[in-house]
């Protein structure tokens, strides 16, 4: 997918974050993949921001993936991993930080709002094999999970 393409997180981050002082951020998109030289020279992060989806996914780690085992392995080495298209939504091809990379950060937040994705934790933490669990249950990094009511509720 292409950086400029409507459904490119970078665009968003662009648009909502990188405004005002932290304009003059660097940004390293992830796709086309970075070089893990690149990426393991950022490290450790200071923190990284995540969302989940409603099926349990963090970052790209998307449920039914057939690389999704190997970007869940902890003990991985790989930076990044592939999500072939036709998962997730949109269904397009995507990169995603493995949980090798995810965990070598400072501070994990994981934001989420409503009760379905409060729920998903919810199933996560009781032992459902959802993604998200992965990180909830490691302990590498400190794992920080803010919770608001949708905007209906």
């Amino acid at each position: 997918m292409a950086a400029d393409a409507p459904e490119a997180n970078i665009g968003l981050l662009r648009k909502r974050l990188a405004v005002g002082a932290a304009a003059e951020a660097r940004l390293l998109p992830l796709w086309p993949a970075p070089a893990e030289s690149d990426l393991h020279a950022l490290q450790p992060f200071d923190a990284v921001i995540l969302g989940m989806g409603e099926d349990g996914h963090i970052a790209s780690l998307i449920p039914g993936s057939p690389t999704l085992a190997a970007g869940l392995d902890p003990n991985g080495q790989a930076m990044t991993i592939l999500t072939p298209a036709g998962l997730g939504s949109p269904p397009v091809a995507r990169i995603s930080l493995t949980l090798t990379a995810l965990l070598r950060a400072q501070a994990i937040f994981l934001l989420i709002a409503g009760d379905v994705k409060r729920d998903v934790i919810d199933r996560a933490l009781a032992g459902a094999d959802l993604p998200v669990r992965a990180l909830l249950i490691q302990d590498r990094a400190p794992v920080r999970v803010l919770w608001a009511p949708s905007h209906e509720e």
